[in-house]
């Protein structure tokens, strides 16, 4: 009797390691699968960061559009596709997958910024005034942001928000000493105060012809 029970026992003890030995290979070999995918992708992201940092936009896009296929959800890869797609002239590609990063990160300075610079670059003024409001609610100073709230009021005649845009804007830009400036943020400035200027006199021309019918 003695016998057949350590038989028995043997034979159960058997059985469970058999199948505490089987069990475990699929989960381990969904892991590596995982594992490997998650650092292919993550290589794919960082050379395409790489790839934009150094304005090489079209091997940059080859290497992102991999990483999203990885990831179709990583809201930082549809970031970076939408300013490299940007950079080479593919605006509407662009507009997608920044707005496909929009839904994957809602108020997102960095998108909403991109966003807006899309928008102006097609003529869609109340898209990119959409996308510049939600970056002033973030980050009140931004001088892009300012500006170009500056020149889409302009565009709709609302001269006097226009005039305080730029107005705000030049207040920031006008405690930086000149030297520090680029020639690029020079430029920008020259067109700022136009627009300011160009501002206040019709502010003030449709001041005058409101008190007039007065």
């Amino acid at each position: 009797m003695f016998h057949i029970a350590k038989i028995s026992c043997i034979f159960g003890m058997a059985t469970m390691l058999l199948s505490c030995t089987n069990a475990p290979d699929v989960s381990i070999g969904e892991t590596v699968h995982g594992v490997s995918n998650e650092s292919t992708f993550q290589q794919l992201k960082t050379e395409g960061r790489l790839l934009g940092l150094e304005k090489k936009f079209l091997q940059a896009i080859e290497k992102l559009n991999l990483a999203a296929t990885l990831q179709p959800d990583d809201a930082h890869v549809h970031l970076m596709l939408g300013e490299a797609n940007y950079h080479v002239g593919n605006r509407q590609e662009s507009l997608t997958h920044l707005e496909r990063s929009r839904e994957l990160t809602p108020n997102n300075y960095q998108v909403e910024s991109w966003l807006g610079t899309v928008h102006m670059g097609l003529g869609q003024l109340g898209e990119a005034e959409f996308a510049y409001t939600n970056v002033l609610t973030v980050k009140p100073n931004d001088y892009n942001a300012l500006v170009y709230m500056g020149y889409i009021a302009f565009h709709k005649k609302d001269y006097r928000s226009c005039h305080q845009y730029f107005q705000r804007y030049k207040k920031l830009v006008e405690v930086i000493e000149p030297a520090k400036l680029t020639e690029q943020e020079k430029l920008r400035y020259q067109q700022a105060t136009e627009y300011y200027r160009a501002c206040e006199t019709s502010w003030r021309y449709q001041a005058r012809k409101l008190q007039k019918s007065l």
